[in-house]
């Protein structure tokens, strides 16, 4: 078995950071090759992923939290955009994907593939301080 791994950011160490992190390490340990798909990823999360495969887009996607106003809240379709190029890119290549928080659930439509969906956090369109 192949599983593909989506996470929005891996910049804050946090609880789907660490969720992804071991999730990745267990599987690798269990012979079970996956890569995970971000849209960033900080030198310290780097640091305490180490061994963990991942993906990035060639344009930086800096953490933001996307319910401040509205056009920060639309900057959340260029997110969807790239991790959806991503994810189409090396889907065909796993078994299953497995996705982490909002908006990762919403670039699986459509790919004839099993989805595993993991709400670590309530989305930042809901979470509005």
């Amino acid at each position: 078995m192949k599983v593909l791994i989506v996470n929005r950011y891996m910049s804050i160490y946090g609880g789907a950071e660490i969720v992804v992190k071991e999730l990745s390490t267990n599987l690798t340990r269990l012979g079970v090759e996956n890569l995970v798909i971000t849209l960033n990823i900080s030198q310290k999360v780097k640091e305490i992923c180490s061994g963990v495969k991942f993906v990035l887009p060639p344009k930086y996607f800096p953490y933001a939290f996307r319910s401040v106003n509205l056009i920060s809240a639309l900057g959340i379709f260029k997110e969807i955009f790239w991790l959806r190029k991503l994810v189409k890119q090396y889907a065909d290549k796993f078994d299953i994907i497995n996705v982490h928080n909002f908006p990762a659930n919403w670039v699986v439509y459509n790919l004839n593939k099993p989805v595993v969906w993991m709400c670590n956090e309530p989305p930042d369109l809901v979470n509005n301080p």
